[in-house]
């Protein structure tokens, strides 16, 4: 056997680490999966993202960094008129969110 283990070993190690960084962008408080299920419909500008979220600014601005942390959403557009949109890890999390 390799010094790395198996790839069975490796890939276990590598979903342990997606779901750490998923369960830490989507936490207990459930703004993270708000913004998911918003942005299912598609990009939406940051600031309409934050009306329609109905979160406090504090709250909206924690749960929409730590999702560009884990990858789940980017940015798209000019500075000051981004748009956000979910990435593939985003989308993915959102149908698991969902339970599709």
């Amino acid at each position: 056997m390799s010094k790395f283990g198996s790839s069975a070993d490796t890939f276990g190690t590598f979903l342990r680490t997606v779901r750490r960084k998923r369960s830490k962008a989507v936490g207990s408080d459930n703004g993270s999966l708000r913004i998911l299920k918003i942005l299912e419909a598609g990009p939406m500008p940051v600031p309409d993202l934050m009306k329609q979220s109905g979160m406090p600014a504090d709250a909206f601005v924690n749960a929409f960094e730590a999702m560009r942390k884990a990858a789940m959403i980017d940015l798209s557009g000019d500075a000051g008129h981004e748009s956000a949109v979910l990435t593939e890890a985003g989308e993915e999390m959102a149908k698991l969110a969902v339970g599709r």
